[in-house]
């Protein structure tokens, strides 16, 4: 029996053609927006990672996320599990937060193969990629 082909988009919007199998993982999916809050002498930067795409369904979707700070580089990285439904219809994008705590500062924003500046504190959201935005009627 030949496997099924799935094409798959990333955050940086490449294709990837690979063997379906709906329990395997993807790595860096979606987009995700960082925002920081004081916490005492430091702050709290909080990471909303959006899949921007449909899970085939809910019950069988996972998405998770984590930030790390190593001196001024952050790395957020994104694992996104598809799920499977065979009726094939298209569920709402799902979320997933993760926060860490750093100094004031200029630090170096890495998702997805992506660099950004991301000044702490900073005046809204700095989105990965760029041109992603949150608006009150949603993501952009």
């Amino acid at each position: 029996m030949k496997p099924t082909l799935c094409l798959f988009s990333s955050a940086l919007g490449l294709l990837t053609l690979s063997a379906c199998d709906d329990n395997a993982p993807i790595e860096d999916y979606g987009a995700i927006c960082v925002e920081s809050a004081t916490s005492g002498s430091q702050y709290t930067l909080e990471v909303t990672a959006n899949s921007m795409d449909c899970g085939s369904d809910h019950e069988g979707v996972a998405y998770s996320c984590e930030a790390t700070l190593s001196g001024s580089a952050i790395t957020v990285t994104t694992t996104y599990v598809p799920g499977s439904d065979p009726n094939s219809l298209c569920a709402p994008p799902v979320f997933a937060t993760c926060s860490l705590t750093a100094d004031a500062g200029s630090y170096t924003l890495s998702f997805a193969g992506e660099d950004v500046t991301l000044e702490v504190p900073a005046e809204g959201a700095t989105c990965v990629p760029e041109g992603t935005e949150i608006t009150d009627s949603g993501w952009l």
